[in-house]
């Protein structure tokens, strides 16, 4: 049987991996634009380049043919060096991993409140020393994200959660620009009772 701190502390931990994850998304979904734009460019280019070639090889528009050519290929070549040096593509995978890491800690952290007197002190440390390896690793890939980026997956998280702020009680769902500091959002009348482990 654990206690009432330990039982604050899991819930804080998946409220934490719940706003984390959507710190991980917009990451996400950003890289693997930025790499479907250079497999467009890597498929495209040579496709539409030999057929216009041999339609206006000796033509009037041959040479701006060949002009606009070079400068496909001036581009390509500048975004696949930056897929390269940047990391686009790895930078993706460890953002869907971490992602996916998130959502199973938030999930243990469901199932060790679900049947919490059952949960030994072991099962908790477990748990806790999992969260922070994944929090470390959080904090690299995440690197400093800004104040409202911070707030937005604050809020998002809070919504899964169904929690209102701890920090103002407003609602997640209400959104008005305000000044918390943790959610961003101005106190208004909430939907949710904010949870008192939380405080």
């Amino acid at each position: 049987m654990i206690d009432q701190k330990t039982i604050d502390q899991i819930t804080q931990q998946r409220l934490n991996c719940l706003c984390t994850k959507h710190l991980h998304v917009p990451q996400r979904v950003k890289l693997n634009k930025l790499n479907r734009l250079v497999d467009f460019f890597a498929i495209g280019v040579p496709l539409l380049y030999l057929p216009v070639r041999f339609l206006a090889k000796d033509t009037a528009v041959g040479l701006a043919s060949e002009v606009v050519w070079e400068i496909l290929a001036a581009m390509l070549l500048v975004l696949t060096f930056l897929k390269i040096n940047q990391r686009w593509q790895e930078r993706a995978e460890e953002h869907s991993s971490l992602l996916g890491e998130n959502i199973a800690i938030a999930g243990q952290a469901d199932n060790l409140l679900r049947d919490i007197k059952h949960v030994s002190p072991e099962a908790a440390s477990l748990f806790f020393l999992l969260a922070q390896r994944s929090e470390a690793a959080d904090r690299k890939a995440l690197g400093e994200p800004t104040t409202a980026e911070r707030q937005r997956a604050y809020r998002e998280g809070l919504k899964e959660a169904q929690y209102n702020c701890p920090h103002c009680s407003a609602s997640p769902w209400k959104y008005v620009p305000g000044p918390c500091q943790a959610c961003g959002n101005k106190k208004i009348i909430s939907d949710f009772t904010p949870i008192s482990s939380l405080r």
